[in-house]
């Protein structure tokens, strides 16, 4: 407390100004209206809102990793009630890599803000052992399993060897380099010309036949044979490299 009996006449006035001011600048700082008891919505309240909503997305991946960009200090939201914010992905987006979080207030003074994201993961992603030629088949000595972190969800990555084991490298692939689903295709197992087996299923019968492929075919693929013996052109399904399989 200040006492006025042990400060000069002559200064009381300069005093009170001062202090005067001082109250007058706290009022400012601390509007009524954002007082402790109603004081703005916490920003580390809704990132905590946020960050529970992306775990739960991600099927709660324990390799998932989430950054939050910051957000400006001076923004100030009305308070919400925890129980009514509701997160969202706004929009088409993928879920890995910089994402946007939306977060919406439901209430009479509703509000909606969006938080930037960056999410990556941790995922076993099959690589090139060696150098692969452009036509090579691949084998699984060609292949090796690394895991590494993943920001891109649209990129078609493959997790087992057995997907990728015969089929076709489209282009040279170095050594070390992520195989994706673009540098591959089907491996061509029936040649144009080729003799074939062409398996038909009738009323239970299984009936075998020989016939000709008229062109190339990959494991999946529909072509089109001859029958040899009655010379007509049947659509047949390749399902090995000297037979296919007529619906009939």
């Amino acid at each position: 407390m200040i006492s006025l009996n042990k400060i000069n006449k002559n200064r009381v006035p300069a005093i009170f100004f001062r202090l005067n001011i001082l109250i007058f600048s706290l009022s400012i700082a601390i509007p009524a209206n954002l007082t402790a008891k109603d004081g703005p919505q916490s920003m580390l309240e809704l990132r905590e809102i946020a960050l529970n909503f992306i775990k739960n997305q991600s099927q709660k991946n324990d390799n998932t990793r989430i950054k939050f960009a910051r957000w400006d200090q001076r923004l100030k939201l009305a308070k919400c009630d925890k129980n009514k914010i509701t997160a969202f992905y706004p929009g088409r987006q993928q879920r890995l890599g910089n994402v946007s979080i939306g977060l919406r207030c439901n209430k009479q003074q509703s509000w909606t803000i969006y938080l930037r994201v960056h999410i990556t993961t941790q995922q076993n992603i099959v690589h090139s052992k060696r150098h692969i030629s452009r036509g090579t088949i691949i084998t699984k000595d060609d292949l090796v399993i690394e895991n590494i972190e993943v920001s891109n969800s649209n990129t078609p990555y493959f997790h087992l060897k057995k997907n990728i084991i015969g089929k076709v490298a489209k282009r040279s692939i170095t050594v070390g380099k992520v195989i994706t689903a673009t540098t591959l295709k089907p491996a061509i197992i029936i040649k144009r010309g080729q003799e074939v087996v062409i398996i038909a299923k009738i009323s239970g019968i299984i009936i075998r036949t020989k016939g000709k492929a008229l062109s190339d075919g990959s494991k999946g693929q529909i072509i089109k044979v001859k029958n040899s013996r009655s010379k007509r052109e049947l659509q047949a399904t390749v399902i090995a490299p000297n037979t296919v399989k007529v619906n009939m």
